[in-house]
Parts: structure tokens; sequence; C-alpha cells
């Protein structure tokens, strides 16, 4: 959008991306416009947005519970590791988050009516809105879970409080006139964003699958684990009946169901969906946390008619952590190296060991009614995890990050050198792999499938084309134009390169090489002429 002027077009690689709408994209580029392009100014946008999230979580539980709920619910998301992880991430989802959890928020203000309720009415919509241009579709997540609380409350007549005509207009004017502008600019849009991208992409029928879909039990058990350390609690939710107090008067028992509903409906989707990433449980965590801060508080206040079972879920937890000190270092040394092994097994270690230990205090702590000492010291554990998990984070860069690649090559790209980067084969494509590279080059990337190059879903203009097959890789590299190769299947049989094709090493990181068809032409510049045996 900056390079090209276009702020309408969402573009990876210098090619359109019409995939999501832009605004995520919008804010990222703003970020860009007052920061300057750089990896702080890509992220802060997310970060804010998880920031926000948290202070909206805050403001619901405030409203329903009261004060230390509203507290506890915060506390919770903010100290979950899931929450932490994306939150860092250049991805719009914690935009979508926050967009989400605000419509509830402003929905329930909006239903207890105390004050400012027309006002809360068209900030409803324009949260909706302002999903639905984060995520597509998917924004409408809250309308569809509060008509379903409406109805099941038997208070369906409430929907003339949310001032449904000037809502609906300011839901129209946020969102129809960039889905019409791409339509009238882009044919096959319309087709492709919502059937193909949406509704075909629910199915698992979408025509280009460049994603890799979660098992169902996998995608529960990483819910789980984007919990941690509150992760065994959420047993209390599971076992609560939402609709016991569905005709109560009181706000609390009110404001439970629908926050149960919201987390059923972001869980109980993607669970039907054909298309599971991890990211899609981002949303429901807020109403998670909200839910076991209630559960949390009723024990605390003494509410609930025993202490025991938080003692043993703690205690649960405490034999999780266990298990995973002993299985998760040798895992992941076996069948997923991310670095040199003595420091992965100490990193994985002290991760579960921290959590064994604020575990543990927490238990004692909960066994002799101190809850000032329990909740702090989980979240006193998490804290340290947090530093743990950003060193594990550092140990994956070097296999993870195109920064390192982009720099073997930044040191002696001339203008008009070419960079191509073969993906892996064994796997559903997915073309934003080139977006790190593009990030830290700044030029378009070529991507290589072997055999046969993937179907763009739009038709693109020879200008925008990024996707190469073997044959005119073939060509270019026995060019005599300077190509770089980014791969990671050197020396495994698998690379586009045969045993006839010279190249040079450039760098590498990790299982991944930057290879060249010529030697370095600037002074200075280092590379190996080798051949593959």
């Amino acid at each position: 959008m900056l390079v090209g002027g276009d702020w309408l077009t969402p573009h990876v690689n210098f090619a359109r991306y019409l995939d999501k709408p832009p605004l995520g994209y919008w804010l990222v580029g703003l970020s860009y416009l007052v920061f300057g392009v750089s990896e702080f100014a890509a992220r802060l946008p997310m970060a804010i947005a998880a920031v926000g999230g948290v202070l909206i979580t805050w403001s619901i539980g405030r409203d329903l519970f009261g004060d230390r709920v509203g507290f506890f619910a915060a506390v919770i998301l903010l100290t979950s590791i899931g929450y932490f992880v994306l939150g860092r991430q250049a991805l719009p989802d914690p935009v979508f988050t926050c967009f989400t959890t605000l419509s509830f928020g402003c929905f329930l203000r909006n239903l207890l009516g105390e004050r400012h309720t027309k006002l809360y009415g068209l900030l409803f919509a324009c949260s909706t809105a302002l999903a639905v241009l984060t995520k597509g579709l998917l924004g409408l997540f809250p309308l569809f879970v509060v008509l379903g609380y409406l109805a099941l409350v038997g208070r369906l007549g409430h929907v003339r409080n949310l001032t449904p005509v000037w809502g609906s207009a300011l839901f129209a004017a946020l969102t129809v006139p960039w889905h019409l502008v791409m339509g009238w600019q882009n044919e096959g849009f319309l087709w492709h964003y919502f059937m193909d991208e949406q509704f075909l992409r629910f199915l698992g029928r979408r025509s280009v699958v460049d994603y890799v879909s979660l098992p169902l039990p996998v995608f529960f058990l990483i819910q789980l684990l984007w919990l941690v350390p509150w992760s065994t609690y959420l047993l209390f939710v599971v076992l609560a009946n939402p609709l016991r107090h569905r005709d109560s008067p009181d706000r609390g028992d009110q404001g439970a169901l629908l926050i149960w509903l919201w987390a059923a409906a972001i869980l109980g989707f993607f669970s039907l969906s054909q298309a599971r990433l991890h990211q899609y449980l981002l949303p429901a965590m807020p109403a998670l946390g909200l839910l076991i801060a209630k559960n949390l508080d009723d024990r605390l206040t003494d509410r609930a008619s025993s202490t025991r079972g938080l003692v043993a879920l703690s205690v649960l937890s405490i034999l999780l952590f266990a298990l995973g000190f002993f299985l998760v270092p040798t895992y992941v040394g076996r069948y997923y190296p991310i670095g040199p092994p003595a420091q992965t097994a100490s990193l994985s270690r002290t991760f579960f060991l921290t959590l064994i230990t604020g575990g543990g205090v927490a238990a004692l702590a909960f066994a002799r009614r101190r809850w000032a000492v329990g909740i702090p010291s989980l979240v006193c554990s998490t804290l340290a995890v947090f530093f743990v998990a950003h060193q594990a984070l550092l140990l994956l860069e070097p296999s993870q990050s195109s920064k390192l690649l982009a720099a073997f090559i930044n040191r002696d790209r001339q203008p008009g050198d070419t960079i191509v980067l073969e993906t892996e084969k064994d796997r559903p494509f997915e073309y934003e792999e080139v977006a790190g590279l593009a990030f830290y080059t700044g030029q378009k990337v070529y991507l290589l499938r072997e055999r046969t190059p993937p179907r763009f879903p739009l038709p693109l203009p020879p200008e925008e084309r990024f996707m190469l097959s073997e044959a005119e890789f073939h060509r270019l590299w026995g060019s005599e134009q300077h190509i770089y190769l980014v791969t990671d299947a050197l020396g495994e049989g698998k690379s586009v390169l045969d045993d006839q094709s010279p190249f040079v090493i450039v760098g590498h990181a990790g299982d991944r090489w930057v290879l060249s068809n010529k030697a370095a032409s600037r002074p200075g510049g280092r590379s190996f002429t080798a051949a593959l045996p």
C-alpha cells in the first residue's frame, strides 16, 4: 500500500491479495507512516488491539459481576500463553478479537439499559462492521450470538432498543463501499471472496487449499495450551449449566449465559469447519477468561459449596505440567529440532518447572483459603514463563524467520537480481510464505513449486504474477541474470537443482539455504561454489 499508493487493495508480494478485507492492513500501513517500516511498526497495531481486548474484557466483567471478576478476567486473559504468543504476531486475529469483544461489551451496556442505550446500540453496529472489515463474514458472529441469546431468554423485542434502522445504515456505510469497489475493479472477486474464501473454505472445498486444517482433538488441545496456566479451571465452565438461571433477573446470571454462548459459538463453529487453524481460537479466549474468572470468584467468596474442586484442579495442573517436564524435551529434540539440543531441553524443562512451582504454591494457598497468595503465584509464574517463551522464540528465529536469509541476499544484491523461494512439497501450498522475504528484501519474491505450480485464486495480470514452474526456473537459472534461490531441500534429493546444476552457497540458517547461480559481484561479498553430489 505504501509503495504502490493503492490503499484500497491489499497486496502480498506486490500482487493483489483479496482473501481478506483491508482493515488490518490499513492499521499496519498507518503504523508504517508514523514509525517507519519495521518489525515494531508491523506488530504494534496487533499489540494495541490485544491490550484493548484485555481492557474491554475487564469492563465486561466489571459490568456483569463486579470489580473483582473484571480484574480476574483481565489478568487471566493477559497471562494466558496463547494470548501472549498471538498478540505478538502480525496477524489480523488480535484486531478481530478486539472488535468482536467490543461488540459484546456494547450490546451488554445496551441490554443493561442504565444510560446511553441508543449510543451503545450504534456502537454495537459499528464494532461489528469493523470486525467484518477485519475478517469478513466471521465478523457477524456477535450479531448471531446476540439474536440467539435474545431468543433463548424470550426477549427478541429488545432488538428495537439496538436502533436497528440507524445501526443497519451505519453497518452498511462502513462495510459495503469497499466490497463494491473491489467487485467492480477485480474480475471474480465476489465469488472468490464470499463463496470460495468463506463458504467453501468452511466446507473444506476451497479451490486452492493453502492451509493445513488441524484435527479436531488437536484443535481443542491447543485451546487448553493457549489457556495455560488456567486451563484446568475450564472444567468448572464445562460442568456448569448455562441455562440454569436464564429466567433470573440478576444481571450476572443473564450475562453469564451470553458469554457462554459467545464461547460456544466460536468453538462450535470451528469444530464443524474443515478449516481449523490455531489462531481461530483467539476470539473465544476473552469469553473463556470471563467464565473462569466468575467461577474462581464464586469459590473465593464462598458462593460455591466447596474449594475441593479448586484444589483438585490445581493438583491436576501440576501433574500435567510434570508430564510435560519429562516428555516434551524428548519429543521436541527427536521430532522437531529447533536449536541446540541441550539449550532446547533446558528451556523446555525451565518452562514446565516454573509452571509446576506456581501451580504448587497456588494449590497449597487454595487449600488454606489464602486467595491473595494463590492467584498471584499463578500470575508470577506465568510472567516468568513469558520470559522463557521469549527465549524460545529467539531460538526459533534462525529456523522460522526470513530475516537472516534476507540479510545474506541483501549484502550482495544488485538492482534487477531475482529472488526465488522453493516451497515445501509435502504440505498444501501457502503463497503468503513469501511475505517475510518480501518484507526484509523490499522486492518481489518468485515462488517455485516443483512440477506443477499452484493456481492463483484470482486472475493476475503479467506484472503481478510471481509463481514459477520448474521449467521456468531452470531457464532463469541458466540465464545471465543473477538469481537467488532460498530452499530447505538442499542435499535431500528433493531440490529443484539437479546433479548438473552448479550453484554458489551464499549462506544458510538452520536447514534453509540461500544459493545463487553466480558468485558475489560486490567487493567484500562472500560465497562458496559447490555442486550437488
